[in-house]
């Protein structure tokens, strides 16, 4: 038979465990912010000091959404679509097969992407391998450069001669290089 305090130190005892068991101190709290703090001030201070690279990279990714939606432009319309890339002005755009402009699907005006603007500070648009600087896409969304079907993997452009982007025959997919 249990005594009356032998009962109060196991039933103590019971509750200090329920009390400890389902979660974190403030101690271990305290240490994984502390933890995570220091870890985002790294981050932080690294994307502050390599700033051009990460422009350089938005630009690529940016350009190869662009020449996809002139794909899809072409194929949904059935019209021809041309990128042009203006290395000179450090730029391209999007004309029809009429040498009319591509509305911006913002409205704002023709589809026109600058690379000299705040956004790209710093990317230069340093070459291509197509003929004219010019890429279309047929009513079937086929590349094409100098009136022909591209016929093997081709530099659309190159950004800051670092990060290509380079278009394959036929399906006209895409792949950056870094």
């Amino acid at each position: 038979m249990k005594t009356n305090s032998a009962r109060q130190r196991k039933g103590r005892f019971l509750r200090l465990l329920r009390l400890h068991s389902g979660g974190f101190s403030l101690v271990e709290l305290v240490v994984v912010i502390a933890l995570m703090g220091i870890v985002s001030a790294i981050a932080v201070m690294h994307l502050r000091n390599n700033p051009l690279p990460v422009r350089v990279r938005a630009a690529a990714k940016k350009m190869v959404s662009d020449i996809q939606y002139a794909q899809d432009l072409a194929i949904s319309t059935g019209r021809t679509v041309k990128v042009i890339l203006d290395v000179e002005r450090n730029r391209y755009f999007l004309k029809w097969g009429n040498d009319t402009f591509v509305e911006n699907i913002l409205g704002s005006g023709a589809f026109l992407i600058d690379f000299d603007d705040a956004n790209f500070k710093g990317v230069t648009l340093t070459g291509t391998q197509l003929e004219g600087n010019i890429l279309e896409f047929n009513s079937l969304g086929v590349p094409v450069s100098g009136g022909e079907e591209i016929q093997h993997e081709t530099r659309v452009a190159e950004l800051n001669a670092q990060v290509q982007i380079y278009i394959t025959p036929y399906t006209g997919r895409l792949r950056i290089q870094y």
